[in-house]
């Protein structure tokens, strides 16, 4: 019986599968230790590639910044009692520069006295004109000063301005079926002689000086930028590249700053203005009457001939 059941027991043997056998318990820890490392393997490698892409669209926008010691800087810290919200405050001073982005800030006003700092967190900071912003002054709040607005801050102006292009073809189109050769003649020499009377492009008047009147204290007026669609930005963009390369207008780091808007007009074009409503209520009104152009047309007496474009005349005063 034994030899017979020993004899049954290999005949068992050779017919079975040992590929479907059961795991045992070692080899199942280590089958399933060589699959986390291969996941994990894979995990790292999904990452890095990730952290690559998110780099290159991070690095697009980015500008390298560099900070030197004893440069003033405005600082990125929490508020006081509220350290979920932040602001800049400052200015302080860089100390040390520890690497690439980090720096060591001086803050004698924090608890902290010293702090390592991100350069994403650090702006820099720029010392404002007393004279133009006089709420930046560091005087004793006890003592009030009353600003002086006969003595209107001198404005560099240019003494001469750059002759502008103008379109003789555009003038001379909607007279040119009623007048004779002669007369089309004598005009067109007539308008070459003062083309920067006729000019399509706005100049700048060096008669007169802008300054608006604020009453001591007042702080200055910031406001954010209002949304802009692309089609609108497009345009905006384009028209502040012209105003810059014409002197119009200069790059600023005021203290102040008025939101702009693209209006409409009644041929389907776009005009710029700017949101001085927040200015108009801070400042002081002038009751001396703005003078009528029509008055003056009427004193001359004699035909002129003369071309007025009213949505830009405001563009011919200096700053």
């Amino acid at each position: 019986m034994r030899a017979r059941a020993v004899q049954q027991l290999h005949v068992t043997l050779r017919e079975t599968d040992l590929s479907t056998a059961k795991q045992s318990v070692i080899e199942f820890m280590l089958n399933t230790r060589q699959h986390h490392r291969h996941a994990l393997e894979l995990a790292n490698k999904q990452a890095t590639q990730e952290r690559s892409m998110a780099k290159v669209w991070y690095d697009r926008r980015a500008r390298l910044r560099v900070f030197e010691p004893g440069e003033k800087v405005l600082v990125l810290l929490p508020l006081p009692g509220n350290p979920l919200q932040t602001k800049y405050h400052g200015p302080y001073v860089v100390e040390q520069q520890l690497g690439p982005v980090d720096y060591v800030i001086s803050t004698p006003d924090r608890r902290k006295k010293k702090r390592v700092c991100h350069v994403n967190l650090l702006k820099k900071y720029y010392e404002r004109d007393p004279v133009l912003d006089p709420s930046g002054s560091a005087a004793p709040s006890a003592v009030l000063f009353q600003q002086c607005v006969s003595e209107v801050p001198e404005c560099t102006v240019p003494t001469t301005l750059e002759p502008q292009a103008t379109n003789l073809e555009t003038l001379l189109a909607p007279s040119a079926d009623k007048l004779m050769p002669s007369q089309t003649s004598d005009l067109t020499e007539l308008l070459t002689e003062f083309v920067d009377v006729f000019s399509d492009v706005p100049g700048r008047t060096t008669l007169g000086v802008h300054h608006i009147e604020v009453p001591p204290g007042a702080r200055p007026i910031r406001c954010a930028p209002y949304w802009l669609s692309p089609d609108k930005s497009a345009v905006l963009k384009e028209e502040l590249t012209n105003l810059l390369e014409r002197g119009i207008i200069e790059e600023s780091t005021s203290s102040r700053a008025s939101p702009i808007v693209m209006l409409p007009k009644s041929d389907g074009t776009l005009r710029l203005c700017t949101d001085f409503r927040k200015v108009n209520n801070v400042s002081v009104p002038d009751p001396f009457p703005l003078p009528r152009s029509r008055i003056y047309w009427t004193r001359l007496g004699k035909p002129i001939l003369n071309q007025v474009r009213h949505d830009q005349g405001v563009l011919a005063g200096p700053p």
